[in-house]
């Protein structure tokens, strides 16, 4: 896994690492928004999760891994 120092830019999440939450919650949290997790990683502060939705396509999306809001959803 790729661990990067926040820069200062909006789009990061800011949350110390001591304080995230375990892939394993991001994971839960994913698949209760009705995700299929492939993967997970960390970009820019943030957690990342690519997999599919309900409807079969492919999806990334960006969750606080202090939180676990849900920031960002592309499909």
């Amino acid at each position: 896994s790729v661990l990067s120092v926040p820069a200062l830019a909006d789009e990061d999440c800011r949350a110390p690492m001591s304080t995230w939450q375990p892939r394993s919650a991001v994971a839960a949290k994913a698949e209760s928004l009705g995700m299929r997790v492939r993967r997970i990683r960390t970009d820019d502060g943030c957690y990342k999760v690519y997999g599919q939705d309900e409807q079969g396509r492919c999806i990334e999306a960006e969750f606080d891994p202090e939180t676990l809001e849900l920031l960002e959803l592309e499909i």
